[in-house]
């Protein structure tokens, strides 16, 4: 038996002798972002949560996207943070819930497909609260939630996060939870 070698060859561009070939066409320059590995393989690190200020909890995602064009390549590297946060200021409670994504170089918004948070809140057992807000090519949402009642009970929150960028085949549902006793 006889295999003959498969020689690849390499793809050819187009360049202006097309153009002098097929009259009318029209070379367009086009970024292109190239996938980078499945959030299954990615070496992504998951910070442990933080206590905020004055009471709340962050969990922090740290991930990277490889953008390419056919002008220049680098590595993105971004910040996913969900967090929940609940606290009194003398006589009201307050709980905010959010998420965002943001570029580590210079902290600026870093638009993802999909990111949504879903609020709710609990006073004695009762939920008070429970909204949802989901954000299409953005890198916030937030939910606020406040009251008058009063701050000696027992408050608990809880907030579900998205964050999806398929273009990166990255994926990711956290789950905060805050709880407030005076």
């Amino acid at each position: 038996m006889y295999n003959k070698p498969v020689v690849a060859k390499e793809p050819e561009r187009p360049g202006p002798e097309l153009v002098g070939k097929y009259p009318g066409l029209i070379l367009m320059l086009v970024s292109v972002v190239v996938p980078a590995v499945s959030a299954e393989e990615a070496a992504d690190q998951i910070e442990s949560p933080t206590i905020g200020d004055p009471e709340g909890m962050e969990i922090v995602r740290h991930s990277h996207a490889l953008a390419n064009s056919i002008f220049n390549s680098r590595d993105v590297t971004y910040d996913w943070t969900a967090g929940t946060n609940i606290w009194h200021s003398y006589t009201d409670i307050y709980s905010d819930h959010y998420a965002t994504s943001r570029d580590q170089d210079a902290w600026r918004p870093f638009d993802i497909d999909t990111i949504g948070v879903r609020g709710r809140v609990w006073e004695e057992g009762y939920i008070r609260f429970d909204q949802t807000e989901t954000n299409q090519q953005s890198s916030d949402t937030v939910i606020n939630y406040e009251t008058t009642g009063s701050p000696y009970a027992h408050w608990y929150a809880r907030s579900d996060h998205t964050f999806e960028y398929p273009e990166n085949e990255d994926y990711w549902y956290p789950m905060t939870e805050d709880e407030f006793n005076e």
